[in-house]
C-alpha cells in the first residue's frame, strides 16, 4: 500500500535519477520539463539541464518534443522521489512489425497488460525485460518523499553504517 500520495503538482523521478537533478539544479542553470507533442508517446515527460555544459540554454531533445519545455525548475522542492515496487511479472506475446522488422505487442497482449496495470491501481504502469521469461512487470509506488527529504534519510542512513 503506497504510504504517501503522489503529488501531481511535482515533478516524479526515480531515485537512480537524484544525483542527475541535483547536479543540474546547481550548476546547469535547473531543469527542463519537456512534454511530448505527439500524442501516445511514453514516456509523457522528459527532463533535460535546462542549459548545455557550456551555459547555452538546451534545445529540444528531439522531434517528437514542443519547442519549449512545460516547466523550467530551479527549487528542489518541485521534485519528489517515487521508490517503485513490482506487483507482477508474466509474459506476453510479441510479434514482428512486417513494415519496421521490430517487435511489437499483440493485441491480446496488449489488453492483459491494460488489464493488470489497472488492477494494480493508481499510478502502476509496465516495464519489458525481453531479457526474462516473464517479459513484463507491472509496477506500483511504494513510496514517495520530497527531493530534499529523500537526501536527509538518505545521508542519516549512511552516517550510521
Amino acid at each position: 500500500m503506497l504510504d504517501a500520495m503522489i503529488d501531481t503538482s511535482k515533478v516524479q523521478i526515480k531515485p537512480a535519477d537524484v544525483d542527475k537533478i541535483l547536479n543540474w539544479l546547481k550548476n546547469r542553470g535547473g531543469v527542463f520539463v519537456w512534454e511530448y507533442a505527439v500524442i501516445g508517446c511514453r514516456p509523457e515527460r522528459l527532463n533535460s539541464p535546462a542549459t548545455t555544459e557550456d551555459g547555452k540554454p538546451h534545445q529540444k531533445p528531439n522531434w517528437r518534443f514542443a519547442d519549449t519545455p512545460k516547466e523550467h525548475i530551479t527549487d528542489i522542492d518541485k521534485f519528489e522521489v517515487v521508490i517503485d515496487r513490482p506487483v507482477k511479472a508474466f509474459k506476453v506475446g510479441v510479434r514482428m512489425n512486417w513494415q519496421t522488422g521490430a517487435c511489437t505487442v499483440t493485441d491480446a497482449a496488449t489488453r492483459r497488460i491494460d488489464a493488470e496495470v489497472f488492477k494494480a491501481g493508481p499510478g502502476a504502469y509496465h516495464a519489458f525485460d525481453h531479457t526474462a521469461e516473464k517479459n513484463c512487470t507491472v509496477f506500483v509506488p511504494s513510496s514517495v518523499s520530497p527531493l530534499a527529504e529523500y537526501i536527509a534519510e538518505y545521508i542519516a542512513k549512511t552516517r550510521k553504517l
